[in-house]
């Protein structure tokens, strides 16, 4: 649930909703068994280790330019706004 939400909205639920309805979970060799979902900063670097991701896209610059980053993975900033030092990737909404 996000934290500033007063409605209750699942985090996770929107995430996989939006990776669902763009395509992503269509992608040949990526589907919802690779998606994670970490309840602590530590453990999300932890698992982009891990998993020897070679690119990753977040929505917190704090995540990205963590010390702990694997240096090797690609970054990606998931956002409307620049920052400087980090890529964005943006999608806009479909229209119907």
């Amino acid at each position: 649930m996000a934290h500033h939400d007063p409605l209750g909205t699942s985090c996770i639920s929107s995430a996989m909703g939006f990776l669902e309805a763009n395509g992503f979970l269509s992608q040949p060799g990526f589907g919802a068994s690779q998606v994670f979902f970490e309840p602590t900063r530590e453990e999300k670097l932890a698992r982009i280790a891990a998993q020897g991701c070679n690119v990753f896209i977040d929505d917190l610059p704090e995540v990205l330019l963590h010390p702990d980053f694997p240096a090797a993975c690609e970054r990606f900033l998931f956002s409307s706004s620049p920052h400087e030092g980090l890529k964005n990737f943006f999608i806009l909404a479909r229209l119907a």
